[in-house]
């Protein structure tokens, strides 16, 4: 068998640059995402993809169907980097009940429902790694975005939890806690001026790469005594 590290939201922002980071270690990716033509240009610019698989986290029923198709081509999951997300804002006063139950499948069930696959001996190694991206909105709590901090505060419980029950593999779980990127998420920034903005995040907005590269610690043997830690890139940002 061969083994790779399984990147969602592989098509996206911090998704890509994960990818990147990993194969500049040397480690074999396979690549997860709803748009399958995304993931093949992907694929054909970048080396040791692995595989890659089309699959719509939404659809928590049947997630084990993609650590199947792992197998079915020989692959072993070192690692999980969940990436996937969705960022909405959605004030209290027009919350939508469609909009609060897909948030939560997508930022938190689809994390758990994945951890508990990896846990299983046939999907993954031993002493594997599962990070989580999850975001300072969790803390911060920015009007407009309620849901969305209430789903990755919701993840990082769940990380924390996680943690204590996978240790009997030796899986470590971990989550980072990103503030503004670089490259930003329109919907999170929504109700921030340039202004205010600043006085929240004083180091600047925050690299993809940045967050790949503690990504790849995590994963990596350096970090083999790291679980349980919802490590904050906030900018500036200190809660």
């Amino acid at each position: 068998m061969n083994e790779a590290y399984l990147i969602t939201g592989a098509s996206g922002g911090v998704g890509q640059a994960v990818v990147k980071e990993f194969m500049e270690h040397g480690e074999r990716v396979v690549l997860l995402g709803r748009n399958e033509e995304k993931l093949r240009e992907l694929k054909a610019t970048m080396g040791n993809v692995s595989a890659c698989i089309k699959y719509d986290l939404e659809d928590i029923h049947q997630i084990e169907m993609v650590f199947q198709e792992c197998v079915s081509q020989g692959i072993q999951l070192k690692g999980l980097i969940h990436c996937a997300g969705l960022n909405q804002s959605m004030p209290i006063k027009i919350n939508d009940v469609d909009t609060m139950e897909r948030m939560m499948r997508i930022n938190l069930f689809s994390f758990v429902e994945m951890g508990k696959y990896f846990s299983k001996k046939k999907y993954a190694v031993e002493n594997g790694s599962l990070v989580a991206i999850s975001s300072m909105a969790a803390l911060a709590n920015v009007k407009g975005m309620c849901m969305y901090s209430a789903a990755k505060a919701a993840l990082n419980s769940a990380v924390k939890t996680m943690a204590k029950e996978l240790l009997s593999r030796k899986i470590r779980v971990n989550a980072i806690l990103p503030g503004y990127l670089e490259k930003p998420m329109v919907e999170e920034r929504r109700f921030l001026s340039e202004d205010e903005l600043k006085k929240i995040q004083p180091l600047g907005l925050i690299k993809y790469e940045s967050i790949a590269k503690l990504a790849a610690f995590l994963s990596d043997g350096d970090a083999d005594y790291i679980t349980g830690a919802l490590i904050p890139v906030g900018g500036g940002q200190v809660s």
